[in-house]
């Protein structure tokens, strides 16, 4: 019998917890990292990643123009919605999409260094958080064009954030040992947040449903958007919305402490 097979789920919890603990310990690490993964991948480059934030701005315009107009909607209340949906979105699924080579593309380290598993996965969360802070001008621009500016609620948005930047963490945890283990799931993880994309009221409000508006609160991604998108746009979310995301904190965590915990001794014999 295999020894990770004989562990209980206390201990597999306990050394789950531990291992996400030490990451904490070298957060300076993985900052560094992170900014330096954005640095050598734009190098000699004349924008850097704002050729990403210029993209997302040319985007957020054609289509928020174009769906304005499919819904009937009026530009100055859609585009705001859409454009801080899509951010939003775009920051999580680029995280999720690259915590499927979280430990694969990070191989030569691992098998030379021995390092807290989830450091690998925070730098990726770094990396993305950076690209994250210069997509947000194309937010502050739509909200200044709409009329909307900055409500005193707005700063909820921040509590949004890193309740949103726990959750893709803690995913990526599991999206990362899983691929690993099997290298066949990225392809099914691309295609999910692909699906999951079109039934996350982004490029739709909820309205739309009319009657069966009820399917969008059962969908997590609608509330982990809400909690970031609605204080921006001068509303406070609801507790419905806060419910489920610290819901979503917690299973996940349970989650991905346990596996991390029961797997941990694996990893690098997959690699």
């Amino acid at each position: 019998m295999n020894i990770t097979t004989r562990l209980s789920v206390t201990t597999c919890m306990r050394r789950g917890l531990r291992e996400c603990l030490n990451a904490l310990r070298w957060r300076d690490t993985w900052a560094y990292c992170g900014w330096q993964d954005i640095r050598l991948r734009y190098r000699r480059s004349f924008l850097g990643p704002w050729w990403l934030t210029a993209s997302m701005a040319v985007t957020i315009g054609v289509l928020g123009l174009l769906w304005s107009q499919i819904f009937q909607l009026p530009i100055s209340k859609y585009l705001p919605f859409f454009a801080i949906g899509l951010v939003v979105w775009t920051w999580f699924a680029t995280q999720i999409n690259d915590a499927c080579t979280g430990f694969t593309q990070f191989e030569h380290i691992i098998k030379q260094t021995r390092l807290p598993y989830p450091t690998y996965v925070l730098r990726l969360g770094t990396r993305n958080t950076l690209i994250l802070a210069h997509n947000a001008v194309v937010v502050v621009g739509v909200l200044l064009l709409c009329g909307i500016g900055w409500h005193p609620v707005a700063w909820l948005s921040i509590v949004g954030l890193t309740l949103v930047a726990v959750i893709s963490v803690l995913v990526s945890i599991l999206v990362a040992i899983t691929c690993t283990r099997y290298r066949d799931c990225p392809p099914l993880v691309a295609s999910l947040l692909q699906i999951a994309f079109f039934l996350t009221p982004i490029l739709w409000e909820p309205s739309a449903l009319q009657a069966k508006a009820w399917m969008a609160e059962m969908n997590p991604l609608f509330h982990w958007i809400e909690v970031v998108r609605q204080p921006l746009l001068g509303q406070v979310p609801t507790g419905a919305h806060y419910l489920w995301t610290v819901g979503s904190i917690l299973s996940l965590g349970a989650a991905a402490v346990w596996l991390l915990g029961r797997q941990r001794d694996r990893i690098a014999y997959w690699l």
